[in-house]
């Protein structure tokens, strides 16, 4: 009998993976742990206004609308839990130097021109050590 084990996950694969440890790390961890900073329940956390000065200039999730960009698909994602949940992960992973599964509409392709318009207040948070935020790749070199 022979033994067979998984196709290993492609780059795509991966991206989604890391997305969703990442919604789930914002919307049950530090959005729970630290709301001022990462609650994403209203408009009022950094995260929160964060994501509200960049949408519909920067940032516009596929399903929301947008003054003279409508939405790209059915949907509705602009509840803060959903919409900051969504433009957080692509945050955090590009700053950390990954790429993201999938891109916001006008959302930065790379880390460079994300940093120049992210707040001071933001970046300081995300390089705050007591908020463990994702700050480099992840290896995906783990062992079985």
């Amino acid at each position: 009998m022979e033994s067979s084990s998984p196709p290993d996950p492609g780059i795509q694969e991966r991206a989604m993976m890391v997305e969703e440890i990442v919604h789930f790390m914002t919307q049950f961890g530090w959005s729970e742990l630290f709301p001022a900073q990462f609650g994403v329940t209203g408009w009022s956390s950094v995260i929160a206004r964060e994501t509200k000065a960049a949408s519909c200039d920067w940032w516009q999730h596929p399903e929301n609308d947008c003054p003279g960009s409508p939405a790209e698909y059915p949907g509705d994602c602009s509840d803060p839990s959903c919409n900051i949940v969504e433009f957080y992960q692509q945050v955090l992973v590009l700053r950390a130097g990954m790429t993201p599964g999938w891109f916001g509409i006008g959302f930065p392709r790379d880390k460079e021109t994300l940093e120049a318009k992210l707040s001071q207040e933001l970046k300081d948070i995300m390089d705050d050590p007591q908020y463990h935020q994702l700050r480099q790749p992840l290896g995906m070199d783990y062992p079985l």
